[in-house]
């Protein structure tokens, strides 16, 4: 008997070493995908400045019969939640007196085009992998203003708080039209462009 329990002692040290290299493993893969997850949803993203060839590109949306007049630029992605909330939210909100408002649509997404473009807006698809050269941007929601001779007077996000009720474009261009500067918000969305998703998501989670 003394001999059974000296011989199996080996095997059973060996089977926790197995299970603590197995538990220390999961800790190791669950933490990065945690911190990837945190990164990807609640980290707030680049507002690319819409400066120089960028600005020049936004303002070539422009109608013959929008120049000279403030501009709104709101770039949503048909691919992420948050873009489809502020893009309800545009449907459902007035539209400001004085103000010209573009709305870049990223991927394909008709209805959300339709709706749009009822509501009064002027509505451009872009292709994700265009998004980056034509305009310099990487995610979106984001919400560029130009002034009326197109200097840029704001780009940033929405919401203080991630998936926050409290949209404040309106907010925005009602001191842009008083000739006020605003604070940029965080931009709280998605990734379009391929080099910032990698860079949130370097282990391809879904």
């Amino acid at each position: 008997m003394l001999r059974e329990r000296q011989g199996g002692a080996p095997a059973s040290a060996g089977v926790r070493f197995f299970g603590r290299v197995i538990l220390g493993g999961w800790l190791l893969v669950t933490s990065v995908g945690g911190a990837t997850l945190l990164g990807r949803h609640l980290i707030p993203l680049p507002a690319t400045a819409a400066a120089g060839p960028n600005m020049t590109a936004l303002l070539a949306l422009r109608g013959p019969d929008e120049v000279g007049q403030l501009t709104a630029y709101h770039v949503l992605y048909a691919e992420c939640r948050c873009s489809q909330r502020i893009a309800e939210h545009l449907v459902m909100r007035a539209r400001p007196k004085g103000v010209a408002e573009h709305v870049l649509v990223v991927g394909r997404e008709d209805a959300l085009t339709r709706k749009l473009e009822a509501s009064g807006y002027r509505v451009h698809q872009v292709a994700p992998a265009d998004l980056l050269p034509a305009y310099g941007v990487e995610a979106a929601p984001l919400f560029v203003v130009a002034s009326r001779t197109g200097a840029l007077l704001y780009a940033g996000g929405y919401t203080a708080r991630k998936q926050g009720f409290d949209v404040q474009d309106a907010t925005i261009l009602r001191a842009a039209l008083a000739s006020r500067t605003t604070e940029p918000l965080p931009v709280y969305g998605c990734a379009v462009s391929e080099r910032l998703a990698k860079s949130l998501n370097p282990v391809s989670l879904p």
